[in-house]
């Protein structure tokens, strides 16, 4: 890695993991969380996905988010003789768990897991793609000696625990085994291949040993072993219908074991379950904790006080040991199913989740929300301006309709419920005040222009299709149809109507390949046109095209092919023609992608981001930005061609990823270098004033450049980086 040195040291760089990517309200603590410990009756860490870091000095009341929005996250969490260790492939340590520092990072092992028994002396496990290895340090992680003594094969899942300078016990997901002379030799002490399942160890002595054993085949099933002999014999202290998750003492008598329950493959219902003990694991209490997902990490507080922490970056407390639990923390499980851009700022998002319906209205492009009564409907709210906004929704055991409907922006609402026959479901579209439309099952749609009170009924000219309003009286409908001949074509039929469905004209046909469904389509008042289809799944493979028309459908031009994109999960479209397509990562679900053009599919613009939940949906705004709501009550913004503050990209904006790594003071540029090449940065003031430029040479395959702080004050700084003709421009926030 080259460094570009620029001088003195920052207490803290914050900077959007892409540059353009930016969350809004509220930040992103809905990460999976993998490990807590505490230091003291005050102080503590917890460890979660996506690089996150969380610390407390009030046991626990509050906590501060240390760091988060990383690749990669941090688990084996460990407190010993005043410092803190976490790794994520490389170790980092903490005297105060606020300020991190990389002490150790390896080309070729990463740290797979690690036990340190004082200050100075540790232990651990190394893993490369020919195997692993172990390790041990006498100088507090910052160098390690590893063995050429390997275990083959190992699992993964890997543990270490160790009770004194040389005995300490080692498992992975088949078999646990033990060491007395520091990592030197290892001995099996019991081989659970069979089981197929995953392991968990605390060893409370040298040869005292508590196993939790997760069993898959041929049943979903879960136990714990008890040795006193250092594992010549075992006891079965526990076994259910449960597996074990996390275990922790708080000293060699009282300990607590958190379990998730699945009964069954075809039950997928997930019970919690706690198991204390006061007699040292020989006897175990059950009590019921809430639903946390995944429970991950456990730790004690002090004696009776313990905290669990699992999927969706919840915490709960308990403060009797374990009889009963707080409330998760974060409180909110919402999940925002359907945003509304209303143009200047405003916006409306309908929330569906655990509490029930939620309406929330903000003026600042959701910075803040303010809520709004909802309408007794869980069918999402829809709005035609910024006072008017309308959600139906059908009651098939009375063959009725109801409109909730408002004047004032969301402030009061108003319902009209009529007799209307509907098959099974329908799609409403509002494109004025008063004006909906409904597109039915039948091959026929209906409309109101009086808020729901009453509906006409005309029929559209084929079925299965998506109606497109793009007016009060202007229609488009997009439908297609197999054409049975010795190639096999899917056909794309354009109608439009401008009486509302009374009479249609054919606009256009296009001849597709064989096997292709329209998913998604969007269209503007100007007659521009994006439809996404998508090859069917029993042709073998799945993947989306996109395809434009720039005249209400007479004509269709198929895009450029996105990179590393096979499918899309959404689709939107503004007046101004640019479009916006939102998928995720086949491979990695937590793996986002968001494209913008403004050339309708000839280049494309990619942001690309890990999100720990659901996106639920993605609306566009007049400037091109992408606004996403998400599970948690999460909302982020994805700016738009020109930057958050009008500067954009010359070339493509995916050439260069920059994030902060907080461990040490500098910031770190990713690149993709296939070849030498030059590199050039700038720097300026908000002002626009240059404040330096530099330039340095990186060599084939370099993939990092960093920049080191120096006699910067505090504030706001633009940064240009050019390399290989691409241009990357961004703003850094600098704060002591």
């Amino acid at each position: 890695m080259k460094n570009v040195l620029l001088t003195t040291s920052l207490f803290m760089v914050i900077l959007s993991l892409c540059g353009q990517v930016v969350w809004l309200n509220p930040k992103p603590l809905g990460v999976n969380l993998n490990d807590i410990v505490f230091a003291d009756s005050l102080h503590g860490v917890i460890t979660g996905s996506y690089g996150t870091i969380l610390y407390t000095e009030d046991a626990g009341e509050q906590w501060e988010v240390i760091m988060t929005g990383g690749e990669v996250g941090f688990y084996n969490l460990q407190y010993i003789d005043g410092m803190y260790y976490a790794t994520n492939g490389s170790l980092f340590s903490s005297a105060d768990g606020r300020a991190w520092e990389k002490i150790y990072t390896n080309q070729q092992y990463s740290v797979n897991t690690f036990r340190f028994v004082d200050h100075q002396r540790g232990y651990g496990w190394f893993t490369a793609s020919s195997g692993g290895k172990f390790g041990e340090t006498v100088d507090g992680g910052h160098t390690w000696q590893l063995s050429d003594w390997q275990l083959s094969p190992v699992g993964n899942n890997c543990s270490m625990r160790f009770t004194s300078a040389g005995v300490g016990y080692f498992s992975d997901s088949k078999a646990v085994y033990k060491t007395v002379d520091s990592c030197c030799t290892w001995n099996l002490i019991r081989d659970f291949s069979a089981e197929n399942g995953s392991i968990i160890i605390t060893a409370l002595s040298d040869n005292k040993l508590m196993i939790g054993i997760r069993e898959l085949f041929p049943a979903p099933y879960g136990y714990v072993l008890l040795t006193n002999d250092g594992g010549a014999t075992f006891d079965t202290v526990y076994q259910g219908a449960q597996y074990p998750t996390a275990m922790e003492f708080c000293n060699e008598q009282r300990g607590l074991i958190s379990f998730n329950k699945l009964c069954s493959y075809s039950d997928t219902t997930v019970r919690k379950l706690i198991l204390q003990t006061d007699d040292g694991g020989v006897t175990w209490t059950p009590y019921n904790i809430p639903n946390l997902g995944i429970i991950n990490g456990l730790s004690y507080v002090k004696k009776g006080d313990a905290y669990i922490v699992g999927y969706f970056g919840r915490i709960s407390k308990s403060t009797d040991d374990g009889k009963s639990w707080s409330p998760y923390w974060p409180a909110s499980y919402d999940c925002y199913v359907y945003l509304n851009y209303l143009g200047d700022k405003k916006m409306i998002r309908y929330n569906s989740g655990a509490k029930g319906y939620k309406l929330e209205k903000s003026y600042d492009e959701g910075k803040t929300w303010i809520q709004l009564p909802c309408p007794r409907s869980p069918s999402f709210a829809e709005f035609a301006d910024s006072l008017y906004g309308c959600s139906v929704y059908g009651y098939s055991l009375y063959d009725s309709v109801a409109t909730h409907f408002t004047l004032d922006g969301g402030f009061s609402w108003q319902t009209n419920r009529v007799k209307l026959k509907w098959n099974s479901d329908f799609d409403f579209r509002v494109v004025s005040p008063g004006a909906i439309f409904l597109t039915l099952s039948d091959s026929s749609f209906s409309y109101s222009e009086n808020n729901g009170l009453s509906w006409t009924r005309q029929p559209l000219p084929f079925a299965k299709g998506k109606l497109l309003p793009i007016s009060v009286d202007s229609l488009l409908y997009i439908c297609g149809d197999f054409t049975f001949d010795s190639v096999g074509h899917y056909q794309i039929y354009t109608w439009m109507s401008i009486d509302r469905g009374v009479s249609w004209k054919l606009m256009g046909t296009e001849d597709l390949y064989w096997g292709y469904k329209i998913v998604l389509a969007k269209a503007n008042a100007k007659g521009d046109i994006l439809l996404m289809l998508q090859v069917n799944a029993w042709q073998g493979s799945v993947y989306d095209k996109l395809y434009f028309s720039h005249d209400y459908g007479e004509s269709w031009a198929i895009t450029d092919t996105i990179p590393g994109v096979t499918g899309f999960e959404s689709i939107d479209l503004n007046e101004k023609g640019m479009a916006r397509v939102f998928s995720y990562d086949y491979f990695n679900y937590d793996y986002y992608r968001i494209q913008l053009t403004t050339d309708w599919g000839h280049t494309w613009r990619t942001d690309e981001f890990c999100f720990p939940q659901t996106i639920c949906s993605m609306v566009i705004t007049e400037d091109g930005s992408a606004l996403l709501g998400g599970q948690l009550g999460h909302f982020l913004k994805v700016y738009g061609p020109d930057g958050p503050f009008g500067i954009g990209d010359q070339r493509c904006q995916n050439g260069v990823t920059v994030f902060p790594n907080p461990a040490t003071d500098f910031v770190t540029f990713r690149l993709d270098t296939p070849s030498p090449a030059t590199v050039a940065l700038t720097l300026s003031d908000i002002q626009g004033r240059q404040v330096m430029c530099v330039q340095d040479a990186l060599k084939k395959g370099d993939k990092e450049v960093s920049i080191i702080t120096a006699t910067l004050s505090p504030g706001a700084y633009f940064y240009r980086l050019e390399f290989n003709g691409m241009v990357k421009t961004g703003k850094l926030l600098i704060g002591r």
